[in-house]
């Protein structure tokens, strides 16, 4: 028997310290190739925390983050996106007085020596100015592609931000709470966006407090609190846990049914 790939991203026993404060508690989860990874979980349960561990933000206290073949528990920040690791953020960060295209020229860029050559070196040479339209097309802004980012409405913002991160041509893309803010209309056109963006990177994990759309999703599911994993499996697998939803949406197993995005 052969055996099992090697995931994307192997996290092992990871725990995170501030001071006396343990944010993350012994958490190991795998992401593998060609999946799209969800995970959620109270408000304070260390999701955040666990993505800044990924991109080298903070460090981890203990145990280990490998990307592929590599350790990067103790990179850069800079070092790890090199590599082929994206995240978009909770809050839109986009370069406000530039256009949509200079932004995406920016991205495109981002494997740069170092963290400031990309917004220097900004080139308006017609191969990089196509390989930046690529990407705006692919997200629906081609017609505002000379409009300043930060007079965009705030879906068309958040698909610049997923523009940006794919035009770094990441191998694993990180969302970090993509829908924050939109309406219902705006969520649903995120969804296609994110399940096209899905055939661009080998896999993506999307952290989300919208069940609808982490059920529409997701291929697995991960529920963390308290900085533990409580929750591991299928969408109607961790829905099933009685951890989860009691941690999570406040019933007990038996009342989902009524909740279950997918019931």
């Amino acid at each position: 028997m052969s055996a099992p790939p090697t995931p994307v991203l192997a996290i092992e026993s990871i725990s995170k310290d501030f001071g006396g404060l343990r944010a993350i508690d012994n958490l190991s989860l795998d992401v593998r190739s060609g999946e799209i990874l969800g995970i959620v979980g109270p408000n304070g349960a260390g999701k955040s925390v666990l993505i800044n561990l990924i991109t080298g933000f903070y460090r981890v206290s203990a145990g280990t983050i490998r990307f592929k073949d590599d350790e990067i528990s103790g990179l850069s920040r800079h070092a790890i996106s090199r590599l082929g690791i994206t995240c978009t953020f909770q809050n839109v960060r986009l370069f406000r007085r530039m256009s949509v295209l200079e932004n995406v020229l920016v991205a495109n860029k981002g494997h740069a020596a170092s963290p400031f050559a990309s917004l220097f070196g900004v080139g308006r040479n017609k191969r990089d100015i196509d390989q930046a339209m690529e990407f705006i097309c692919f997200m629906g802004l081609s017609e505002r592609a000379d409009q300043l980012a930060g007079t965009l409405a705030y879906g068309d913002a958040r698909r610049l931000e997923i523009a940006r991160a794919l035009a770094g041509e990441p191998r694993l893309l990180l969302l970090d709470e993509p829908a924050a803010g939109m309406n219902e209309e705006e969520t649903a056109a995120l969804i296609d966006d994110i399940r096209a963006s899905r055939t661009r990177v080998e896999a993506i994990v999307l952290v989300e407090h919208d069940m609808t759309l982490i059920c529409e999703l997701s291929d697995r599911m991960v529920a963390i609190d308290y900085g533990r994993k409580m929750a591991e499996g299928t969408t109607e697998e961790v829905f099933a846990d009685p951890l989860f939803t009691k941690a999570y949406l406040g019933l007990e197993a038996g009342d989902l049914a009524l909740e279950n995005p997918h019931g």
